[in-house]
């Protein structure tokens, strides 16, 4: 694969962001836009585009707002979070997944053994009793679901 110059790089960059918002425009309702067009500006943070930040925490929070369960974007919210020293926040987008059931039990253990170490090392006692509270309950829905693993 030939390697691209920048200029390339920035027409790519800004086709798939015109195509990203077309996706958006033609339906607000998907999670999918805002994930994606979030993940992208942060792989091109500081390559292509600079001071994207409160951006990129734009778009995770309207894909949150538009399907409250997506996994990827809470998880990628949080750690994205986490990069930028606002540990409170990630705490608070773990917490906010609490209140929500999940029906695909393996994402959402995958997601809330990720979420445990996030909180082990930055939560609260309580915030960290109200998360383990939940995340027994995943396990228990996983176990009964598959067995132990």
């Amino acid at each position: 694969i030939p390697e691209l110059s920048m200029e390339q790089k920035r027409q790519y960059f800004e086709a798939a962001l015109g195509y990203l918002q077309r996706a958006r425009q033609l339906n607000p309702y998907r999670e999918g836009g805002y994930y994606l067009h979030a993940q992208l500006l942060q792989i091109m943070d500081g390559i292509l585009v600079s001071e994207v930040e409160q951006t990129i925490i734009d778009l995770y929070l309207e894909c949150l707002r538009t399907n409250p369960k997506f996994i990827p974007a809470r998880r990628e919210l949080a750690k994205y979070y986490l990069e930028l020293g606002k540990s409170e926040a990630a705490v608070q987008v773990i917490l906010d997944s609490t209140v929500w059931y999940y029906h695909d039990v393996i994402r959402a253990l995958r997601y809330f053994n990720f979420a445990e170490e996030v909180m082990k090392d930055h939560a609260s006692f309580e915030d960290r009793q109200i998360f383990a509270e939940k995340h027994q309950r995943v396990k228990e829905r996983f176990e009964r679901k598959y067995g132990e693993q």
